[in-house]
């Protein structure tokens, strides 16, 4: 009886298996939404103002009130993220606060001109600048004596 099973078993899954038939996909019919850096751009435009943009929570909420088939979830909030993160690094957004403050768009004009020092660049060169006036002082300091540390280079 149990042989029968297996055989009857093994028959529909043979028949059930078609190796000329390709493999079935789900029909890509057309999105539910537009892609999440589009969103984003039109919620910065509406909720957001000039000079901040507008924060994430904001952005969210206006997400989930635009888009009706978008849901609250981990995966939706890291979409989020991951949309603001890639516009940043291609240029569409900026983020005047930080990677975890508001959220604006980045001026078309201004492509141009140069961007202000940010904080990084002027700490790296005012460290510069005190290594070399460190340099310079271990250069000319004098022992006790009247002889240079360092002898005079040529």
């Amino acid at each position: 009886m149990l042989v029968e099973h297996q055989a009857a078993h093994a028959a529909a899954a043979r028949a059930a298996y078609d190796p000329t038939a390709s493999p079935t996909s789900a029909t890509q019919g057309e999105p539910a939404h537009p892609s999440y850096v589009d969103m984003i751009t039109e919620a910065i435009r509406v909720e957001g103002d000039k000079r901040n943009g507008a924060s994430r929570p904001v952005t969210k909420k206006y997400l989930l009130r635009a888009f009706p088939a978008l849901k609250s979830s981990p995966a939706f909030h890291s979409a989020v993220a991951t949309a603001i993160r890639h516009g940043r690094n291609e240029g569409l957004f900026v983020l005047p606060r930080g990677a975890g403050g508001k959220v604006r768009l980045a001026d078309e004009g201004a492509e141009g001109e140069e961007a202000p020092e940010g904080r990084k660049a002027r700490a790296e060169r005012r460290r510069a600048e005190v290594q070399s006036a460190k340099a310079e002082l271990r250069r000319h300091r004098q022992l006790r004596d009247g002889r240079t540390r360092w002898p005079a280079r040529a």
